[in-house]
């Protein structure tokens, strides 16, 4: 199965059921309200066809198709949002593309709303206890101390493997809990994987090359599943290109930087998309302006902070304020925190719904920034995160955007080493399909508080 979904059924049978029962509560709805007379209206088939993709995007964009540890409770919430999205999505498609042939009673609305909820709710509860009592594959860590205690407690919270235990490279340590035991050390792997139940193996960076070539021999011996938490070195090597010198192969790592005919495609989608988000976004920045200032009439609207951008060229980052005026007055820069008293009540909505990152649009129009890229920092972090981490310019070599591979497969709290790998990444593996599927997902992460900004 599949780290990050369901594998099969979840990638095809889950999406089909979903729509189906969303479907058929309208039809049942339309039953309830005219009490089984069907108006001829109820059975518009354009309307039936197009509810099936409004549905996928918005249930894939809230992420009801992952696989991730969650309660029920937030399982519900998360439905009754994706739901909630996908309701007002058709009303908008009905009175666009169909209010010259197709009436949509609200009570109706309302009677399809509660079906599909009980639908949806009963189904997904049923698919949830399912998978939550399915026997997960054990995983052992290796690596130092520090690592494995890091990926054992993520592990922890996803449901792809159970931690069996861990294999130290040093000498420190004794064990997380009961849970997360320390098995042995890294020289008595071979007589680990030979005695020890387990089906995967996780190699943390702190591994050498030749060690992790051993184990890797040994695991493919024993049919063991290999996952490797690559190290920077690595994420250069991910997509090089193969070459040769007469008959010895090589990998030719290039610069970290995107080739002009690719470079010029991507500024003309990010004016043609900045100017579709400007004009699409501009009722609810109206709207973000109006509570800014009947809450602080005194203040600005916009905070524009320096940021730098590609090649460490200086820039001004707009936003719409979240914070007190002269916020960092006292302090200098930091770094906002969970209940932060600095921010606003207006302000902890936006930056819930990520609402006060819209005005970077025009930063996108102007060439300062791309939609999609490594978040920009400002000066004194980058002269901080480079002095710990020697690598941390090379993502200047990009154009910083307003969401990036980082934003959507990290959270808030990601350490910064971490999403600098991501950055790298999405740089080493650059494509406009990428983009796109990048702004697809950040749909959803406009709706998740643990994600990353």
């Amino acid at each position: 199965m599949r780290s990050g979904s369901y594998g099969r059924l979840f990638r095809i049978f889950l999406p089909l059921m979903d729509i189906l029962l969303i479907e058929l509560s309208y039809l049942l709805a339309f039953n309830i309200r005219f009490y089984g007379t069907f108006p001829a209206f109820s059975l518009e088939k354009s309307f039936y066809f197009w509810l099936a993709p409004i549905t996928w995007f918005w249930f894939h964009a809230q992420g009801m198709y992952m696989k991730t540890k969650k309660s029920w409770g937030q399982q519900f919430y998360d439905l009754i949002r994706a739901l909630g999205l996908t309701v007002v999505a058709s009303i908008a498609f009905t009175v666009l593309f169909l209010s010259h042939s197709f009436v949509f009673p609200r009570t109706v609305l309302a009677i399809a709303f509660v079906v599909q909820l009980l639908f949806l709710m009963s189904w997904r509860y049923f698919i949830w206890r399912f998978f939550r009592e399915q026997k997960k594959p054990n995983a052992i860590v290796i690596g130092n101390w520090a690592e494995v205690t890091e990926v054992a407690s993520k592990l922890e919270n996803d449901p792809t493997y159970k931690v069996r235990g861990l294999v130290l490279t040093d000498q420190e340590g004794g064990q997380i809990s009961n849970q997360f035991p320390v098995i042995g050390k890294l020289p008595d792997f071979q007589w680990l994987i030979e005695k020890i139940a387990f089906d995967a193996v996780f190699i943390c960076p702190a591994v050498h090359s030749e060690e992790k070539r051993w184990i890797l021999s040994l695991c493919f011996k024993e049919n063991k599943t290999v996952l490797v938490v690559p190290n920077l070195y690595e994420i250069f090597l991910n997509n090089a290109k193969v070459g040769q010198v007469d008959d010895l192969p090589l990998f030719e790592v290039g610069e970290i930087s995107l080739p002009e005919n690719l470079d010029f495609v991507k500024r003309v989608t990010d004016i043609l998309f900045s100017i579709l988000g400007i004009i699409v976004s501009m009722p609810l920045m109206f709207i973000a302006a109006i509570l800014i200032k009947i809450e602080n009439p005194s203040g600005p609207i916009f905070y524009k902070q320096e940021r730098l951008g590609k090649g460490s060229k200086p820039f001004k980052l707009m936003k719409f304020r979240t914070m007190v005026p002269d916020a960092e007055l006292k302090t200098g820069p930091i770094f906002a925190t969970k209940n932060d008293p600095r921010i606003t009540q207006v302000g902890k909505l936006l930056r819930l719904t990520r609402l006060d990152e819209l005005p970077q649009f025009f930063n996108v129009l102007k060439g300062e920034m791309s939609l999609v890229g490594p978040r920009p920092e400002r000066p004194f972090f980058v002269e901080k995160f480079a002095k710990e981490i020697p690598e941390y310019p090379y993502r200047l070599r990009l154009k910083a955007g307003i969401t990036g591979l980082a934003q959507v497969a990290g959270k808030y709290d990601t350490a910064v080493g971490n999403k600098l790998k991501y950055d790298l990444l999405y740089a080493r593996s650059y494509s406009l399909m990428n983009d796109f599927r990048i702004l697809f997902k950040t749909v959803g992460v406009m709706f998740t508080k643990e994600k990353a900004q």
